[in-house]
């Protein structure tokens, strides 16, 4: 589904064509996430609920090493989106995709359509002194 037609369906044909309140950048419901980032995410632009759509950070455990993971819920048929888990030791230098992170269990489908996935860092927390972790969102 296109954004455009993800905008025509979750708000009223004024707020459609009023970029302020339904533009990609916008923030229509003032929960601190943009337009897009509902899109990408599942959300609902005219509801407060961003901490429910927010990546969650966790610490997994594989064959006895702890790693960094994110957990992240995006909307099924979002077409002008991807995201990217990236990892990084100095918050300077993002990197992603084998060998720097893997998919850590299966995807799941959810009951509204959407599709939550972990991803995880493939460098050991033990064998560095700083990691991190974010989701990257970007409009194809």
């Amino acid at each position: 589904m296109t954004y455009a037609l993800w905008r025509s369906m979750v708000f009223s044909a004024a707020e459609a064509a009023n970029e302020a309140i339904s533009g990609a950048l916008a923030d229509a419901d003032h929960d601190g996430l943009s337009n897009w980032a509902e899109y990408t995410l599942g959300g609902l632009p005219k509801d407060f609920d961003s901490s429910s759509l927010l990546p969650t950070p966790s610490i997994v455990t594989v064959e006895g090493q702890s790693f960094l993971a994110l957990t992240y819920t995006t909307q099924n048929g979002a077409s002008e989106t991807s995201v990217t888990v990236q990892v990084s030791g100095d918050l300077a230098a993002w990197l992603s995709g084998p060998p720097h992170t893997e998919q850590f269990g299966s995807p799941v489908v959810n009951a509204n359509g959407s599709t939550t996935r972990t991803f995880r860092d493939t460098t050991p927390l033990n064998n560095a002194s700083q990691r991190y972790i974010r989701l990257q969102m970007k409009q194809q």
